[in-house]
């Protein structure tokens, strides 16, 4: 499985299991309920689609993403390459 689109669901969370999928490559959970995320293990995640969801902090494990080279939403948004450096946690 390399693209999981879970988008506009009504998700208020997130099965752990989903976050240890090794060749997930696109991960679609904008336009959800979620609030929170549970730590991220997705050494292939290149996408992040997090937009129109109530989050207001990511997992400090998305810093372990080295892959990720795109993520949206988080209500002002985030800056990829501070993910990729690890530091990001508050979204703001």
């Amino acid at each position: 499985l390399d693209t999981l689109s879970l988008s506009s669901n009504k998700l208020t969370s997130l099965e752990p299991d989903v976050a240890t999928l090794a060749s997930l490559r696109v991960l679609r959970l904008d336009f959800n309920r979620l609030k929170a995320l549970p730590q991220l293990h997705l050494p292939a995640l290149q996408e992040l689609w997090l937009a129109g969801n109530a989050l207001t902090a990511l997992p400090h494990s998305i810093g372990g993403c080295a892959a990720l080279r795109y993520g949206s939403g988080c209500s002002g948004g985030w800056d990829v390459r501070s993910v990729s450096r690890g530091w990001l946690a508050p979204c703001a």
